[in-house]
């Protein structure tokens, strides 16, 4: 399972009981040392970056703080950034996903669109993802993303929080 955006670890808490292998990400380099207090002992593998389309260091505005973004302020942070088939060169054993939860503050948007470029996205049975409204255009950007999902994925019925999706893959 890939915890994408994994903050403190409340998430990863939730679902260890399940005997599940997780792999969570956390850019923030304060928030992933909270991260690790918060889910030692568990079955989980920790990166200290982000997952994307490319390779990168970037500007992490808000960090320390549930819903850092890309959006740089006076306390931004360098952060760092793998592309997603980078990552999945170094980790091939993770290319088989169960889950993949994604919120990531606006970087669903580069992500998810690599993923479907590059076919990794048939690697994920089921897909949520927590939909945010930056960058600017990122409503067109989230139509051309299930549009694209379409062809690998059904969409499934999930809360009733408008901002999070959820889908499945055809055939599972």
């Amino acid at each position: 399972m890939f915890e994408v955006g994994a903050y403190e670890g409340a998430w990863v808490k939730e679902v260890a009981d399940y005997d599940v292998w997780i792999e969570a990400f956390e850019p923030d380099p304060d928030t992933i040392k909270r991260l690790v207090e918060n889910v030692s002992g568990i079955g989980v593998r920790l990166h200290d970056f982000g997952l994307g389309a490319r390779t990168s260091t970037f500007q992490l505005g808000n960090h320390n703080t549930d819903g850092a973004s890309f959006c740089k302020g006076d306390d931004a942070v360098d952060a760092k950034m793998v592309d997603i088939d980078h990552f999945f060169y170094l980790y091939p054993e993770t290319a088989n996903i169960k889950i993949m939860r994604v919120n990531i503050e606006g970087g669903e948007y580069e992500l998810l669109s690599r993923m479907i470029d590059t076919g990794h996205i048939t690697k994920v049975k089921y897909l949520m993802i927590h939909w945010h409204d930056i960058p600017k255009g990122a409503m067109a950007m989230r139509l051309d993303i299930e549009r694209d999902l379409l062809e690998t994925h059904i969409p499934t019925p999930h809360m009733s929080n408008p901002t999070w999706d959820t889908w499945t893959r055809i055939g599972v």
